[in-house]
């Protein structure tokens, strides 16, 4: 792959895409974090977003290998044993977030369907019309 030939023959969209798979950490992404101007766009794109539109953050699925579950399995067993000699519970809710995908998010709205069906179908009477 030439880079130099995707910008002569201007292949935008195919350039994009490429820098979209650069990984949070690169330098390209640090650059533009540090950019004024980068910044108050981000920052007002937030802004203007609600607190309920905001998902919590999750790591990218792409950027969440063996290793990392690995981590994320030693801080949790870390979290829960500090639980347990400090404050003298069993267990405590995840410490560290898994990556969150469109299949998660479908589970759980498909979860909440059934849910809700089987409301109406066990108490008919509690429903508002």
């Amino acid at each position: 792959m030439d880079l130099a030939d995707w910008w002569q023959r201007r292949r935008w969209v195919g350039l994009l895409e490429l820098i979209d798979q650069l990984p949070a950490s690169s330098r390209l992404n640090e650059a533009i974090q540090d950019d004024p101007e980068q910044a108050y766009l981000i920052a007002a794109a937030r802004a203007a977003t609600d607190d309920e539109d905001r998902r919590p953050w999750s790591p990218r699925l792409s950027e969440f290998d063996l290793h990392a579950m690995q981590m994320n399995a030693l801080i949790q067993e870390v979290v829960n044993l500090r639980a347990a000699v400090v404050n003298h519970r069993k267990r405590v809710p995840q410490a560290f977030p898994f990556p969150v995908t469109e299949v998660d998010r479908m589970v759980a709205r498909l979860e909440a369907q059934w849910a809700d069906e089987m409301d109406r179908a066990f108490t008919p009477h509690a429903i508002d019309p």
